[in-house]
């Protein structure tokens, strides 16, 4: 599991779909969709219900996956935050 492929996840859910997120991403379509793959058996679940339909549904266990997902991504969030806004001069000191 990568921060990438969280921070995908979260895009799809803000967007409602796979084409949208990667739009807003600057991804092509079939790298999101592989790398929701890989996650899916990274850890040996399914994030979403999949039909015919085009419509994504998380499943249960994909439901709590993005929560967890949002968390650490505004934890991350916060980290490039805190780090960018300080000046490099305080560091090297």
């Amino acid at each position: 599991m990568t921060i990438q492929q969280l921070k995908y996840l979260v895009e799809i859910s803000r967007c409602g779909s796979m084409n949208k997120a990667a739009k807003n991403l600057f991804v092509s379509q079939p790298s999101i969709s592989k790398a929701i793959r890989e996650l899916e058996d990274d850890l040996g679940i399914e994030i979403f219900h999949r039909d015919h339909t085009k419509k994504l549904k998380f499943t249960l266990e994909g439901t709590e996956l993005l929560l967890h997902a949002k968390s650490i991504i505004g934890l991350t969030d916060n980290i490039e935050q805190l780090f960018a806004s300080k000046n490099k001069q305080e560091y090297l000191r």
